[in-house]
């Protein structure tokens, strides 16, 4: 569901909050985006939002499951903040009625259910008041959700992301691509790609994270420069991919995800956007065409009923549970 700047403009809150982001990397993207003028002397007031939203819920985990569902907090569950597309059903809803202001999504925060079959919630949307003064009217909506990945069933058909070196200040001669296009195998599995070359699986993130490192069993053209990666991507962020099956998209980032204050490392991060791509997209790279930084990996979409979100694994998330640097 294509997110426009009237849209987003229309729906963040008046003003700018008081936020003290509690990782270094927001505190840096935050003055980063300080003086932004045009389209995007928006962006600091969209992440100082961001970031509050964001450090509330991780300071109130079990509060919200417990105010959303029949369970605690479990590992089923994810967060995430920003732009958060409703289908109709959701309207009558009294707290998300105000807030979307006639328009198809909230500003806010979402809480996706993976869990399938399951009680109903004691509640399908929580006023994010109770937990902060500051955010009264914002909604955090209950959402059950089913994965539906973009990949095909021949694997030299899906997508690879990117050049990677898998030590730092290696040589990029490995592959990186999403791990569910390798069933999330491990080391050893082979590799078809097009043209009869292959290559083999060296490592591969545990469910539900999806990054796969390969080695091609063939080497890259010249490769000129590294990829920087992008630790906090920001609401509203322009990205393009290219994938396999669609060729060119691009749209902007919707939501991204809350990091738990005390989080496994396999929990998962990912970035959302409002265009989706097709069945062989999977493992695209999906890049800022603000600053050329990677953002994540395309991986497919969350069903809903009535709505679909589009989700991508967050790059940062990768790049450190393999260890490797980006290039191209």
């Amino acid at each position: 569901m294509p997110l426009s700047d009237e849209t987003a403009r229309h729906l963040l809150p008046d003003g700018r909050p008081e936020a003290t982001p509690s990782r270094s990397e927001e505190a840096a993207r935050l003055a980063e985006l300080e003086g932004q003028t045009g389209r995007e002397a928006m962006l600091p007031r969209i992440l100082a939002w961001q970031i509050l939203i964001a450090e509330t819920l991780r300071n109130n985990l079990s509060r919200v499951a417990d105010t959303l569902t029949r369970i605690g907090w479990d590992e089923s569950f994810e967060l995430v903040v920003g732009y958060v597309a409703l289908a109709p059903a959701q309207y009558a809803d009294q707290l998300i009625g105000d807030a979307r202001r006639n328009e198809d999504h909230v500003f806010g925060a979402a809480l996706f259910d993976y869990r399938g079959r399951h009680d109903r919630p004691t509640r399908r949307s929580m006023d994010m008041g109770e937990l902060d003064h500051r955010l009264r009217g914002l909604p955090l909506v209950y959402v059950p959700v089913a994965n539906v990945f973009h990949t095909v069933p021949d694997v030299y058909l899906a997508t690879s992301t990117c050049w990677a070196a898998n030590s730092p200040g290696g040589k990029p001669d490995h592959i990186l691509t999403a791990a569910h296009n390798v069933s999330w195998q491990g080391p050893g599995r082979r590799v078809a790609f097009n043209g009869g070359l292959t290559g083999q699986v060296v490592q591969s993130t545990t469910h539900p994270v999806d990054a796969a490192l390969i080695a091609p069993n063939f080497s890259p053209s010249v490769l000129s420069a590294q990829i920087a990666v992008e630790p906090v991507p920001v609401l509203t962020e322009p990205f393009s991919f290219d994938g396999s099956k669609s060729g060119a998209v691009y749209g902007k980032v919707t939501l991204v995800h809350v990091v738990p204050g005390v989080a496994h490392p396999y929990s998962p991060q990912r970035v959302y956007l409002d265009t989706a791509g097709q069945s062989g997209d999977s493992g695209a790279l999906v890049r800022s065409r603000r600053s050329g930084r990677a953002l994540g990996i395309y991986t497919g979409t969350l069903k809903a009923r009535g709505v679909t979100y589009i989700h991508s694994q967050a790059m940062e998330q990768a790049c450190t549970l393999l260890a490797i640097d980006l290039w191209e």
